[in-house]
């Protein structure tokens, strides 16, 4: 009977051990959701494109409204940026500086 007990007691031990590694595991995801939310708030300059672009790149931007002017991309992902201005990127949601 008293082995019975012993056994309860560290298959008690052994789930609260396990409760408290799958805690810390959601804690810890929670947290990097958090900082890279957080990073996206701080405004980043968009990166002005320097080469030149492929036919298909040109017709992609086409596509998105692009009307000319320096090629951008965000910081954050680097895909394209072409409403000037725009205050976030449509792609990841980075806050974007265009001072």
């Amino acid at each position: 009977m008293r082995v019975d007990r012993t056994d309860e007691i560290i298959n008690n031990i052994l789930q609260l051990r396990l409760d408290i590694v799958k805690i810390d595991l959601k804690l810890d995801q929670a947290f990097r959701a958090i900082e890279i939310a957080s990073g996206k708030q701080t405004p980043k300059k968009p990166i002005k494109q320097h080469e030149e672009q492929t036919e298909k790149e040109w017709e992609e931007l086409a596509d998105l409204g692009f009307g000319g002017g320096d090629v951008m991309r965000c910081p954050n992902c680097n895909e394209y940026v072409v409403i000037d201005k725009l205050k976030y990127c449509m792609e990841c949601g980075q806050k974007l500086d265009w001072t």
